[in-house]
């Protein structure tokens, strides 16, 4: 799971010019990833699925949310 981290913390951006930071959702997905690996691994199917689903549904909802408040700012 520290390999996992770093990943995930390389992916984050922040430009500082803008104060924006970037690749959260990127650093979500890569944690949600191996979250399910694991439960596949430890024989917990329905849990994984589960997770899946529940995942691809709210990385939807921020990407909604994500365009919309970018379209807004310019």
């Amino acid at each position: 799971m520290t390999g996992i981290g770093f990943i995930g913390a390389g992916s984050i951006i922040k430009l500082s010019e803008e104060h924006l930071v970037h690749g959260l959702t990127a650093s979500a997905r890569v944690w949600t990833t191996a979250a399910v690996g694991i439960a596949i691994a430890l024989g917990q199917v329905g849990i994984a699925l589960i997770t899946a689903i529940l995942a691809i549904l709210v990385l939807a909802v921020v990407a909604g949310l994500e365009r919309r408040s970018q379209s807004g700012r310019g």
